[in-house]
């Protein structure tokens, strides 16, 4: 991490003492006093810290800032200060002065002056704090000292500046981005390949094993082929594991050391990247059943009320409001087996708490403050008469839940917010079939019948090891198919040669040399070409069966019978 560029500081700086001077949600205070404890090893991220990051770009530990109107005060090291004299020279904003004091630990006497002079221009006043922290450093005993002898009075302020912190500028904004992409490539090509690995090779492997391989990816990236330099991204948490029938869907849960089980696998990971926060979970399903399938159809239904409702000036209460009303309504059933919290407020906290979306919040949604939505339904029961066509491990569940959760943007306006954890939550990207079923096995539901079409259907899919898999081999099977298509046009047109160059050979008794050039000719000059074709791209004509390429900045026609083999690039690499 390095110091923030002085425009961004001011930038920050700016709005903070602007929201500060008008008063507007911050219980009348005079000013706030922000100190930061030296670095542990057992210390907590908190709202101190994220206090300094958002405006220094780093946590500057040991350190003491106290912002008055018209001035930002910090006590400093002498090193400390020293790289802040760049911000301080470098930029600079009208109304609003930027001073360092420059503190020695062996002098506390000196430390208790500056202190005592600055909370002294304060008497009589409010002072903001961040009063739910237990500090210990040498420069927060000394602010509570001061402010005791001054007289002034002393107000809790973590959950306003928590919303003061909550909308992100673009630079922020950037850095959420990042995270999510990582977060989404470590899901995809760390968690769900080891996840088909083990279906796929029958291999015994235990949830925190599992856990553990995805928090090495959170912290060092590299290992799924993403660029980035060393330290700057890390795990919000220990990945969440959870399969076999226990689950826990807070965010509170945790990974336990039993085996992974073939049945509903719920994954959650969040990716901290320069300390800005993305977080997200899927489930996946193996070898599930009709009512489970339902019931995720009415989860990503429940999901999109959600999202409709997550705009700009409406109460962050109304998703939790939204989701009782449609349960209630469309399955109600179901109301009981819904949490009460749908997720929180992402920044430098990883869980804010004054966003968290329940019934009873009150505050409203802004532009470009993001959230962690959490949709999901906790131990869903899994009856006898459900399971009875069951294959799989699935068949020992008795309860089970489900989980999504993405990280979300809100925009300006009535535009709907911006999910950008961008990994597919679709029925058929999470649902896995591995244990084989006979077309005789394949019974439709009572008062169901299948046609001949929709059995030969269901057989394609359960004859099928790894739905994912056979997915990805898709490719090399449409390729083959293709090969053999151009094979065999290629001998029905060399037939068709044949036998007009027999028929010219019985009419003329000779066969001009240009006959086994004309046997794939399709164009007999370039005045035939496609009238659309254009200048400088690849284009195919799919009548002609030809692939014309700019060369030199002319198109050169190659028929198909020429090509090898065609690759589309991956799509995930155009991903920044």
């Amino acid at each position: 991490m390095s110091l923030l560029v002085p425009q961004t500081f001011w930038d920050r700086l700016s709005l903070l003492h602007d929201s500060l001077a008008t008063g507007e949600c911050w219980n009348d205070v005079d000013s706030i006093a922000v100190p930061i404890d030296p670095p542990s090893e057992d210390a907590a991220f908190t709202k101190s810290s994220a206090f300094f990051i958002h405006l220094f770009g780093l946590e500057l530990h040991d350190s003491l800032a106290m912002l008055c109107k018209g001035a930002l005060h910090v006590l400093a090291t002498d090193e400390k200060c020293a790289m802040l004299k760049a911000l301080q020279e470098e930029g600079q904003s009208a109304g609003l002065k930027f001073q360092l004091h420059r503190v020695c630990k062996d002098n506390h006497e000196s430390t208790h002056a500056i202190l005592a002079k600055l909370v002294k221009s304060q008497a009589g006043r409010k002072i903001g704090c961040l009063e739910k922290i237990q500090f210990q450093s040498t420069l927060a005993l000394a602010l509570n000292k001061a402010i005791q002898s001054a007289g002034a009075e002393c107000i809790d302020v973590t959950s306003v500046l928590g919303m003061a912190l909550s909308v992100k500028d673009g630079h922020a904004l950037a850095t959420f981005r990042k995270a999510a992409v990582v977060t989404h490539k470590i899901l995809k090509h760390s968690f769900v390949r080891l996840l088909e690995d083990a279906f796929d090779q029958a291999k015994s492997i235990t949830h925190e094993e599992i856990a553990t391989h995805v928090d090495e990816c959170c912290e060092h990236p590299s290992k799924v082929n993403i660029k980035s330099p060393q330290g700057h991204y890390e795990s919000c948490y220990f990945p969440i594991v959870q399969s076999g029938g226990k689950y826990d869907i807070r965010p509170s849960a945790s990974t336990n050391g039993e085996t992974l089980s073939d049945d509903v696998i719920i994954i959650s990971l969040g990716v901290r990247y320069n300390f800005h926060c993305a977080n997200m979970a899927r489930t996946f399903f193996v070898d599930p059943v009709e009512s489970v399938r339902l019931n995720y159809s009415i989860l990503l239904e429940l999901r999109r009320e959600c999202l409709a409702v997550m705009l700009a000036g409406r109460c962050v209460g109304s998703v939790a409001e939204t989701a009782n009303r449609f349960i209630r309504q469309r399955c109600p059933h179901l109301l009981k087996f819904l949490p009460k919290n749908f997720g929180f407020g992402l920044g430098l906290d990883f869980r804010e708490s004054s966003l968290i979306m329940n019934a009873k919040n009150q505050r409203k949604f802004a532009q470009n403050m993001v959230f962690n939505l959490a949709i999901g339904f906790h131990d869903l029961e899994l009856t006898d008469m459900q399971k009875a066509d069951a294959q799989g491990s699935i068949r020992k569940l008795s309860k089970y839940s489900m989980l999504i959760a993405d990280t979300v943007l809100i925009q300006s306006g009535d535009e709907p917010p911006d999910i950008v954890t961008k990994h597919s939550v679709e029925w058929k990207d999470v649902s896995y079939f591995i244990n084989e079923k006979n077309d005789k096995d394949i019974m439709p539901p009572q008062g169901k019948h299948y046609t001949p079409e929709q059995v030969e259907s269901q057989s394609a899919i359960m004859s099928s090891r790894l739905r994912e898999r056979s997915k990805a081999c898709a490719p090399d099977r449409s390729s083959l198919a293709r090969n053999e298509k151009q094979a065999e046009l290629m001998q029905q047109k060399l037939s068709v040669k044949r036998s007009e160059k027999s028929s010219a050979w019985s009419q003329q008794g000779q066969l001009s040399s240009r006959a086994d050039i004309l046997e794939v000719d399709v164009y007999q000059s370039a005045g035939e070409y496609p009238r659309d074709l254009p200048s400088s791209e690849v284009y195919v004509d799919m009548q002609g069966q030809v692939l014309f390429a700019p060369i030199n900045g002319s198109q050169v026609p190659f028929h198909i019978s020429m090509i090898k083999n065609a690759v589309q690039p991956d799509p995930d690499r155009t991903a920044t």
